[in-house]
């Protein structure tokens, strides 16, 4: 595991919830990295937003897929848990008017982008 702190990451939210997001990206990082690959989180504040990227080595995730991901009503092909999993992590970017994105290729490997403004909910 690798972890990268960059900037002031402070900002109004309920506290539990964006470490609840936080432990659900690298949950399931873990769960579907390649194994003996490393994962990777890095925080970053910017000037009106706090931006958290947890990225892994794994199959790519089908492009078809990367929309009913970030769709927090998703159903069908992943597996339930996972599903629940990353309906809870992006569903709590979402409760603090933030913004989540996915971006997965054989190359480049999964990235995980969550991005929470200052003044949240």
């Amino acid at each position: 595991m690798h972890y990268d702190c960059q900037g002031d990451l402070s900002g109004h939210w309920d506290a539990s919830r964006p470490q609840q997001m936080l432990s659900n990206l690298v949950g399931n990082a873990i769960q579907h990295g390649l194994p003996g690959t490393a994962v990777t989180v890095l925080a970053r504040g910017e000037d009106e937003q706090v931006v958290v990227t947890v990225h892994n080595e794994r199959p790519p995730i089908a492009p078809e897929m990367i929309d009913r991901i970030l769709d927090p009503l998703m159903r069908g092909v992943v597996q339930e848990a996972e599903r629940r999993n990353r309906q809870a992590s992006l569903g709590l970017t979402q409760a603090h008017d933030g913004d989540s994105a996915v971006t997965s290729s054989q190359e480049a490997g999964t990235t995980f982008t969550a991005t929470l403004p200052r003044a949240g909910r």
